[in-house]
């Protein structure tokens, strides 16, 4: 993790990203400090370009309007909220480690709207968890 924000990170992290679920359609700014700071004006064009050579459209949501990207700012909320609760557990694990399990469950959890797991939603495959040393899936081939 980073103590900070800035665009160059930011980029890094993207790229790294993509190097492991694809290219996405569209990236949404919030108009946060990486996409608004002098760094940003510079390698805006990168950016840009990078993003325009692999189809990727970029948009920013209003500012001062977060209600606008509003299906980011609840999955902001819903990983805060869980790292608070780690953090209140007293766990000998870093936050970093938290967040890796926080986020292997709840990519693993079904959406009550699609009865699906963001993980089987995104790349139509469910995962093996520890659940299923305890029930094996039936079908399950290599």
């Amino acid at each position: 993790m980073t103590k900070g924000t800035n665009i160059t990170q930011t980029i890094e992290k993207l790229k790294l990203c993509f190097s492991v679920i694809g290219l996405p359609d569209m990236i949404v700014s919030d108009n946060g400090p990486p996409f608004n700071s002098a760094d940003f004006a510079k390698l805006f064009a990168d950016f840009a370009k990078f993003c325009q050579m692999n189809g990727i459209s970029l948009l920013k949501s209003p500012p001062y309007h977060p209600q606008s990207n509003g299906s980011a700012e609840r999955h902001v909320q819903i990983v805060k909220s869980a790292l608070r609760k780690f953090l209140l557990q007293k766990s000998t694990l870093t936050v970093e480690q938290q967040l890796v399990n926080f986020l292997f469950s709840y990519r693993n959890s079904p959406c009550a709207s699609t009865g699906l797991t963001p993980n089987e939603y995104i790349f139509k495959y469910k995962p093996k968890t520890r659940l299923d040393l305890l029930k094996p899936r039936k079908n399950d081939q290599v």
